[in-house]
């Protein structure tokens, strides 16, 4: 196998391994902010909006729409801790990895 070929399968072979990896962590006490739909926000008080984002491509490379979602709503629900806010809701789709989450206090 050339030189060449060799170092093009191992950088894509680390590349595809950083796009399924987590970036986003759950900070501390973020833990207790649910996260439902906006249809069971009904008995919430509102308590703001977040925009968030991460990368959905890293190089040519397009990362899962799960682990995309799921790091999504991990930074929506560390905003939601950091303003006081219990539960976030999305309020719209992914689009290009970013997404809108409405913020709410459902426990008192």
């Amino acid at each position: 196998m050339s030189r060449t070929l060799q170092c093009g399968t191992i950088a894509l072979t680390l590349l595809s391994l950083t796009a399924c990896a987590d970036y986003v962590q759950l900070k501390p006490g973020a833990e207790a902010v649910n996260v439902t739909y906006l249809a069971n926000t009904a008995n919430c008080v509102a308590h703001g909006t977040v925009h968030v984002s991460v990368l959905n491509k890293i190089g040519p490379v397009g990362r899962s729409e799960f682990t995309v979602e799921n790091e999504l709503a991990t930074l929506a629900r560390n905003a939601a801790q950091g303003s006081g806010g219990d539960t976030i809701a999305p309020a719209g789709p992914v689009v290009d990895g970013a997404r809108n989450f409405n913020i709410y206090r459902c426990h008192k």
